[in-house]
């Protein structure tokens, strides 16, 4: 239910041409992975490295 939530706000906002960032998400690889496959634009986090490297694989 909430997982369908998202999507239908991401949609929206993408529908209206405008990005999607979460803020104060949990800051780790599940989180990341969640958000990059639910169409977030932005991923805000503390640890930028970890993310760095994340993003590389």
């Amino acid at each position: 239910a909430d997982r369908e939530k998202l999507v239908a706000a991401i949609a929206k906002s993408h529908a209206l041409n405008k990005k999607v960032r979460f803020w104060n998400a949990p800051d780790n690889e599940s989180s990341w992975k969640l958000l990059m496959g639910l169409g977030a634009d932005f991923i805000n986090t503390d640890k930028i490295g970890q993310l760095a490297a994340f993003l590389k694989k």
